[in-house]
């Protein structure tokens, strides 16, 4: 069997991460299937190549191909998005660990996209801390955003460590936000 390989994307990466992305859009899934996991937002090759050089983009591969991602984005580069826009408007008057959550040196965690071959099985897991070992030096926590109907994700999420700091309603849908404290996350789940 074939390991599994967890690093930071490379350019070649970005191609790949658009295909997984597309097939796992919310407009791909038959509405049945959404509670297995889905994304809502569309990101370009250049938005991976962005937020990889602003933050970082953990990727996991299974030969050649990837199998999975998670993206670290900032606020400023998610103002481009809807969804990911609202982040901070949302946790304006919000206290994480007894703090203004706007208050903390963070990143948002997403978009997250395993494919559905691989789900369920700590992919999520070594992808976090991939990504959280490269930025706990100069950040304090991961914020990160689901829809209230995939249901995979939000007890993946919780799963996690994350903590519900909020829930919204945008065009119709639920959404939540989450957030980890990066020190507290590695010292549970990093070896």
């Amino acid at each position: 069997m074939t390991s599994l390989e967890y690093r930071r994307a490379i350019k070649q990466d970005f191609k790949k991460m658009l295909e997984l992305q597309n097939k796992n859009f919310i407009s791909s899934i038959p509405p049945e299937n959404l509670s297995n996991g889905f994304l809502s937002t569309q990101f370009t090759e250049e938005d991976f190549e962005e937020t990889n050089k602003e933050l970082c983009v953990a990727v996991c591969m299974k030969s050649q191909k990837l199998i999975a991602y998670l993206c670290a984005t900032s606020f400023r580069f998610n103002e481009k998005f809807l969804i990911l826009s609202k982040i901070p408007k949302e946790l304006k008057n919000c206290l994480f660990q007894n703090k203004a959550v706007l208050s903390y040196s963070s990143f948002i965690a997403s978009p997250a996209c395993i494919d559905s071959n691989y789900r369920a099985q700590g992919i999520l897991l070594e992808l976090s801390i991939i990504l959280l070992k490269n930025l706990s030096k100069n950040h304090e926590i991961a914020i990160t955003l689901v829809a209230q109907e995939n249901e995979r994700s939000l007890k993946t999420v919780k799963k996690l460590g994350f903590t519900l700091l909020k829930t919204f309603i945008l065009n119709n849908k639920t959404y939540v936000i989450f957030a980890c404290n990066l020190n507290d996350f590695i010292s549970h789940h990093a070896s």
